[in-house]
C-alpha cells in the first residue's frame, strides 16, 4: 500500500471514531456518522397557548334609576261642595325637560269623567295637566285641568331626570280647600323609589299654586 492509500485509510478511520464518540451512547449510528435512539428521541415542547384577555369590568352604576315621574297625590281634608272633588290641577311644569305622558289614579267622589247633565267636559282627563297651567278656566271645554278626586293621584312622566330640577304645579283658582303632596319618583305611584327618602318634595295644604326644588 502507497502512502496516498494509507493517508486516506487514517483519514476515514479517524472520521468514524468521532463520528461514532459524538453519539450518546444510547444511540445507534450507521456509516455515515448519523446517530439514532431507538425509540426515536421526544419532540421539543411546544410554547405556552397564550392566555385569553380577561372580561371587562361592568361600569358602576346606582341601579339604573331615573327620577322622571312627578306624582301629585290629592290630600283634602274634605271635599269641595262648590266644584269637583280633589284637587284641580291645570299644568304640571319642570326647568328640566318636558311632560310626554300622564296618567290619573282617581279617588273618590263624582268626578265629571264624560260630558253629562252637570258635566260640561271630561275634567277627569290627565293630558290636560301636560302643560304650563297658563290657560285654566273653571267652564274650559275641552277642559283645562284635570281634577283628582278625594286621595287621587295625578303622574305626569318628563322627558328628562327631576334631579335637582324646579317644578311647578298650577292649580285651578278658587279651590282652597283642597290639598296635595308632591313627590317625584321612578314609577308612577309612591310606592316606587322617590327622591328625599320616600317624602314629599313640597305641595299645598290648603290649595293653590306652587313652585318645589327638588333634591
Amino acid at each position: 500500500m502507497n502512502e496516498l492509500k494509507k493517508f486516506f485509510v487514517v483519514a476515514m478511520g479517524l472520521s468514524m471514531t468521532m463520528a461514532l464518540t459524538a453519539c450518546d451512547v444510547e444511540e445507534e449510528c450507521d456509516e455515515a456518522g448519523v446517530c439514532t435512539t431507538p425509540d426515536g428521541g421526544a419532540g421539543g415542547e411546544g410554547g405556552s397557548a397564550g392566555e385569553g384577555g380577561g372580561a371587562g369590568e361592568g361600569g358602576a352604576g346606582g341601579g339604573g334609576l331615573t327620577f322622571t315621574n312627578v306624582l301629585i297625590i290629592d290630600d283634602s281634608t274634605e271635599e269641595n261642595m262648590n266644584g269637583t272633588p280633589g284637587a284641580d290641577i291645570c299644568g304640571v311644569s319642570s326647568s328640566c325637560g318636558n311632560a310626554i305622558a300622564a296618567v290619573l289614579n282617581p279617588g273618590d267622589g263624582e268626578l265629571c269623567d264624560s260630558v253629562r247633565e252637570g258635566c260640561s267636559a271630561n275634567r277627569a282627563d290627565a293630558s290636560a295637566a301636560q302643560d304650563d297651567g297658563s290657560s285654566c278656566e273653571a267652564d274650559s271645554d275641552p277642559s283645562d285641568y284635570v281634577s283628582l278626586g278625594m286621595g287621587g293621584t295625578l303622574s305626569v312622566q318628563f322627558s328628562a331626570d327631576q334631579s335637582g330640577c324646579t317644578i311647578d304645579v298650577v292649580e285651578l283658582v278658587g279651590n282652597q280647600d283642597e290639598g296635595y303632596e308632591i313627590y317625584v319618583c321612578a314609577g308612577l305611584d309612591a310606592s316606587s323609589d322617590c327622591l328625599n327618602n320616600g317624602a314629599a318634595v313640597g305641595g299645598a295644604a290648603n290649595g293653590g299654586s306652587v313652585s318645589v326644588q327638588v333634591p
